[in-house]
């Protein structure tokens, strides 16, 4: 990875330096950076996989308690992980529910005598509880009749929506599931398995570390993101200094 970050950084000075060949002094000191930044690599995070699970499993038991709580709201046809149905919910529409009813039995063949069934889809309708914040509707619906419109369903539009003591309750609901579910899939499991499908020993993550990806120049990190971690997942990052 860090043969690749090199590889750009020349790339760039190459054509930099046509033009301002006191750029040069920047490729250096961006070089020097790229041997920090391999070691960083190596050494990698000690992950405390163990704990990290544990924490999961009392995270999904709040997780399922969310959804318990949605569904009593609005019915058990809608996923809360579904930025249509949200939508739908929120700022008025419908939702289709395809299930399966009997249609008949099998006259030949293997499952002759069986019952045979076919696809009927339920249309759920929802009426507008909040009104959609100014410019968010998405720009593949704008053409649509309203009940098939999607408007954005982001953290940050949430948190600006105003409605009903019913409107705010299901809202907290979705912004708390999304916090818990991303810690979940993202950190708690996600590193674990990362770490298994990489080969990485001993629980340590080797995120990388760029130089060349964000537009401001600051440094990033990919495969997985050490920087951007809550408080919640850094206390399963364990010191390998005494302190």
């Amino acid at each position: 990875d860090c043969m690749n970050h090199y590889l750009r950084l020349w790339y760039a000075v190459l054509i930099m330096t046509e033009t301002n060949r006191n750029l040069y002094k920047l490729y250096r000191i961006a070089c020097t950076d790229l041997l920090v930044l391999q070691e960083m690599e190596w050494n990698g995070m000690l992950f405390d996989a163990k704990n990290a699970e544990e924490r999961a499993i009392l995270l999904n038991k709040e997780l399922d308690i969310l959804e318990i709580r949605f569904e009593e709201l609005v019915g058990n046809a809608v996923s809360i992980t579904s930025g249509n149905h949200i939508s739908a919910i929120l700022y008025g529409g419908i939702i289709e529910e395809v299930i399966k009813i009997p249609a008949g039995y099998y006259k030949s063949g293997t499952r002759k005598g069986e019952v045979k069934y076919a696809n009927h889809v339920i249309q759920h309708t929802f009426e507008r509880l909040v009104n959609p914040l100014k410019d968010t509707l998405t720009a593949n619906s704008k053409k649509k009749e309203d009940a098939k419109q999607i408007w954005s369903v982001g953290e940050d539009v949430l948190k600006q929506l105003k409605g009903s003591a019913k409107a705010k309750e299901i809202i907290s609901i979705i912004l708390e599931h999304r916090r818990i579910y991303k810690a979940v899939s993202t950190y708690l499991v996600g590193y674990g398995d990362l770490i298994k499908e990489m080969g990485w020993e001993n629980n340590v993550l080797h995120p990388n570390f760029n130089q060349c990806i964000a537009k401001t120049s600051r440094l990033t990190s990919s495969n997985p993101n050490g920087q951007n971690m809550g408080d919640e997942i850094k206390q399963f990052i364990i010191s390998r200094y005494e302190e």
